[in-house]
């Protein structure tokens, strides 16, 4: 007995109820419901769930198909419920009249046309989504108050007893808008020359003028740059160590730095060398940088140099091998800083970045 159990629940049959209780006849004419109600398409679950209430064969259908088991007359449309659910309710409870009457002006609008002469308990998930998921995509609040206000009619219409479920999709399973990337806006390769000139006379702060300066010679975010410490510098070798905490990607970093860029923070010294940070006694804001460099254009951000110097090395035919290396920036804005200042001092620094890089982690001969 016990093998034949498990044989009927692997091929998914429908337990009507235990002899003597459940007469053959009775049982007859109730499967004779279900495999037609299985035919049609219903799910499983449903018709268990309305077989554990009765096995009536006309009961069954009318709460699998999600009727009114005890209707006497004909179940409403969608706007009809909708009318009701206004006149009774909202229309009471909105003292705002400009609101009340938006709130029905939107269903009626959206939702009528494809749903209003639907019977309110026929309506399935998939049609309430294909209806207002144009509103939803183009206007965000608009479809959220729509599809709440679905909501909120369906479950008066299971209140008053015209269908046994709401079938008003959540949130979730609404369309998502499309993701719109939007990059930090960077500077053209070409400014980089002018940028630099501009840092050194424009009236900045000492520490706004370090900040902007690192940000172009070493292409480090300004968090990572804000966060500097001097215990973090080796200026004899030439070598700025993020800790794995202040980095993005959780891994120290270390990164070689140019003449240039070591002059900048040396300037720094007399007035931060006692302070833990370089640029301060703390870490400047978030908006400390932002705002300085807006003083030289507005339309750029201080991330997007990193996509300045990405873009050159692009141009410059620099192998992806060597872009992808955690040191190209500092390794490469000499080389593209340097083109305007002194081709030979380019290559000088070039060979010298590389060769702190390769001898810090040379093993010993």
């Amino acid at each position: 007995m016990g093998g034949t159990g498990r044989y009927w629940r692997q091929k998914g049959n429908l337990t009507l109820g235990p002899w003597p209780e459940v007469k053959a006849e009775a049982a007859r004419a109730a499967a004779a419901a279900v495999k037609c109600l299985v035919k049609a398409g219903h799910g499983t679950q449903a018709i268990r769930n309305a077989l554990a209430i009765t096995i009536q064969p006309l009961a069954v259908a009318h709460i699998v198909t999600g009727e009114r088991v005890s209707s006497q007359s004909a179940t409403p449309t969608f706007s009809e419920v909708a009318t009701k659910w206004f006149d009774e309710h909202a229309s009471g409870g909105i003292s705002n009249d400009d609101y009340r009457r938006q709130v029905f002006q939107q269903v009626r609008d959206y939702a009528f046309p494809a749903l209003g002469e639907r019977p309110v308990n026929a309506i399935k998930r998939a049609e309430i989504v294909d209806a207002i998921s144009s509103v939803w995509l183009s206007h965000e609040t608009v479809g959220k108050r729509l599809r709440g206000n679905i909501e909120r009619i369906l479950d008066y219409a299971v209140d008053r007893g015209w269908c046994e479920f709401n079938s008003c999709p959540p949130v979730r399973s609404m369309p998502s808008k499309p993701r719109i990337v939007r990059h930090h806006a960077a500077l053209a390769p070409e400014r980089a020359p002018e940028l630099w000139a501009w840092i050194q006379q424009a009236d900045l702060s000492p520490a706004s003028f370090t900040a902007l300066s690192l940000a172009l010679l070493t292409g480090k975010r300004s968090g990572e740059i804000r966060m500097m410490e001097w215990q973090h510098l080796d200026l004899d070798r030439g070598i700025w160590v993020t800790p794995a905490s202040g980095m993005k990607t959780r891994k120290a970093h270390r990164q070689p730095l140019s003449t240039p860029a070591i002059k900048v923070i040396k300037a720094m010294h007399s007035l931060t060398g006692e302070s833990r940070y370089v640029l301060g006694k703390k870490p400047p804001s978030e908006n400390f940088m932002y705002f300085a460099i807006k003083k030289f254009d507005q339309t750029i951000t201080v991330h997007g140099l990193r996509a300045c110097l990405g873009s050159w090395m692009a141009e410059n035919s620099v192998r992806p091998q060597v872009a992808d290396r955690r040191f190209k920036v500092s390794v490469l804005t000499i080389a593209f800083l340097m083109q305007t200042l002194d081709g030979l001092e380019c290559v000088a620094q070039v060979s010298q970045v590389f060769f702190h890089h390769h001898c810090a982690h040379a093993k010993p001969g």
